[in-house]
């Protein structure tokens, strides 16, 4: 396992230097200047008083770890910030409620936006700007995106574990080894591998790391399409803007037999074995992963 290269103060030049690759890079000092970093403590992310309700979605984990399935709740976004800031700062393992609220457009809070700038080095298509809020232990289960990720830490401490995409035959997406009775599973790009259990215990010998990377206040992660990423949030409160732009597909990912595809045939292959009592539900399940991906 390897550290990935970091970069300071970058012009776009620099940074398509890892984007035309397909290289993750972290990105130092990249927005000291946003009032976020001085501007977000818990009474201010709240939002004025007067404010009307304003429920988002957010879940609980019984314990700290993967949440491979779960289902997101409602609640007051100034309960959420309540119940985060008044976590420890650290997670114990039998740490319970764990509070995350996850990819929320930044545009549902007018009182932050001005708080925050895209990134003026990079200069493709922005697709959404999210926020994302948790406790120490809260986790995103292993998985990758199919755009372009630019993950700023605003508060508090994560860290990002990242496999190469090459290694997806052996990271368990989640319709490759869902059974009939599972077919309630996350979309195609989530794996099925639970880093706190032993469900999978061949990961250790089959898909190896590229790197572990522990990421502070201030610092910037990009995570190209296709890489594989687990999100833990070590201490809290965690506040985190990401940046999602148009990927820009070419050399770097013809080689990688594009993730999705083994995703897709896997499922596939696991529909043809599937009973007739089930075989309604599983194509419902199928086809609703597929939009949910965008495949």
């Amino acid at each position: 396992m390897t550290d990935i290269e970091t970069i300071h103060n970058p012009c776009e030049d620099d940074l398509v230097h890892y984007t035309s690759r397909g290289r993750p890079v972290r990105i130092a000092n990249a927005f000291d200047h946003w009032s976020a970093m001085t501007n977000w403590d818990a009474a201010y992310l709240k939002g004025p008083v007067t404010a009307p309700p304003h429920d988002v979605p957010y879940f609980t984990a019984s314990k700290a770890g993967d949440v491979l399935r779960q289902n997101d709740k409602f609640i007051d976004f100034p309960e959420l910030i309540e119940n985060v800031w008044q976590a420890p700062m650290s997670a114990a393992p039998e740490q319970q409620n764990i509070v995350y609220m996850r990819q929320v457009s930044l545009k549902d809070f007018p009182h932050l936006v001005k708080d925050v700038e895209t990134p003026a080095f990079y200069k493709r298509p922005l697709v959404d700007t999210n926020l994302w809020i948790g406790q120490a232990g809260s986790v995103s289960a292993l998985h990758f995106d199919f755009l372009d990720n630019l993950l700023c830490q605003v508060q508090g401490h994560k860290k990002i574990t990242l496999y190469a995409p090459d290694q997806t035959k052996d990271l368990h997406p989640a319709f490759a080894h869902a059974e009939p009775s599972e077919f309630i599973v996350p979309p195609l790009n989530f794996s099925l591998i639970d880093f706190n259990a032993e469900r999978f215990p061949d990961l250790a010998t089959r898909a190896t790391a590229v790197a572990e990377i522990n990421i502070a206040p201030g610092d910037m992660l990009y995570i190209p399409p296709y890489w594989w990423h687990r999100v833990e949030t070590t201490t809290g409160p965690s506040v985190s803007v990401n940046f999602w732009y148009a990927a820009q597909y070419g050399k770097p990912y013809t080689s990688v037999e594009n993730a999705q595809e083994i995703a897709f045939l896997g499922s596939l292959n696991k529909l043809t074995s599937v009973p007739s009592t089930h075989k309604r539900h599983a194509w419902q399940s199928f086809l609703r992963a597929m939009r949910t991906t965008g495949l």
